[in-house]
């Protein structure tokens, strides 16, 4: 299981304490986060790197939710079936993968900061065969999407963590990308009052 794991991307128990020990390490400098994501690695990915972000399924994506919402708001959304979904900050595939295995028929782009985590996405998308999806390394501040259009776009655990840039830069993409009936969904983290 170790083998398989490791083949897949996963990471272990030991991985995971050697990256909290990273983490540990930066909080004991004394900056804040914005600090140490402005004096991380010049390298894509850089500390994001160290701690892979956990690549996996999330129910309220999922484009026949998203459809089933809007249909609620009065909005027609694509089929899910025949759809054509991006991810922004896509980790290693874990949330679109299983959807493209589901889907033969749809489309999906995953784009992530993380060269490792695209990296370990790709070889799960060629271990299961699948022609209908693709995962590119790219940052989302300066990606240029155009001529691309996608009748979903999913962007989940990335905009509260992101500078005040990226967040601009994921509300212009989905305002370029999105066709006319598309449903874009962005996840937001705050804390309670």
């Amino acid at each position: 299981m170790a083998a398989a794991a490791g083949e897949l991307g996963l990471v272990d128990s030991a991985g995971y304490r050697d990256a909290q020990a990273t983490i540990e390490q930066a909080g004991r400098t004394g900056l804040t986060g914005a600090q140490r994501r402005e004096a991380s690695t010049d390298e894509p990915g850089g500390d994001y790197d160290r701690l892979p972000y956990p690549s996996m399924p999330f129910a309220h994506t999922q484009p026949a939710h998203l459809a089933a919402v809007a249909a609620l708001f009065g909005l027609s959304a694509a089929d899910a079936g025949t759809a054509r979904v991006l991810e922004l900050g896509c980790a290693a595939g874990g949330n679109i993968i299983p959807l493209a295995a589901r889907f033969p028929q749809a489309s999906f782009v995953g784009i992530d900061l993380s060269p490792k985590q695209i990296e370990s996405g790709r070889r799960r998308v060629a271990a299961l065969g699948l022609s209908n999806i693709g995962l590119e390394q790219a940052d989302l501040a300066s990606l240029d999407m155009a001529g691309r259009h996608f009748d979903f776009v999913i962007c989940n655990g990335v905009f509260s963590w992101v500078p005040v840039a990226t967040q601009a830069a994921i509300l212009r993409i989905c305002e370029r990308v999105l066709a006319p009936d598309g449903v874009a969904t962005i996840s937001y983290n705050v804390f309670p009052c």
